[in-house]
């Protein structure tokens, strides 16, 4: 495991990354993530749903990451019920256990 997580918390904050926003972010996760935020929206990344930290993965992109890529607009949204059927299922199987705390707390 990354040192930084060993805790289960980051060594350094990451607020502003997680918790700022701002046009800037906005245009990098679309840079960097939006065929994957895509691609979860659509149903797709089904092979992400086998592990914890996959699982993790595949929750943030149409929840969080989703609402980045569309902010301001009605499909910021569109990716929620998968998001919350993908996380319901994690806890049912104790999956939050197993990941570090921080991974927990975006769950």
């Amino acid at each position: 495991m990354h040192n930084a997580l060993k805790s289960g918390w980051p060594s350094q904050s990451l607020n502003a990354l997680w918790w700022g926003g701002g046009a800037g972010l906005d245009r990098d996760i679309e840079g960097r993530f939006g065929d994957l935020v895509r691609d979860a929206v659509a149903g797709g990344l089904m092979e992400w749903e086998a592990t914890p930290l996959d699982r993790l993965a595949l929750v943030l992109l149409p929840d969080q990451l989703l609402r980045n890529v569309f902010r301001g607009r009605h499909p910021a949204f569109a990716g929620d019920g998968r998001a919350q059927a993908l996380a319901m299922d994690a806890l049912a199987l104790a999956w939050d256990e197993k990941l570090p705390m921080a991974g927990r707390v975006f769950l």
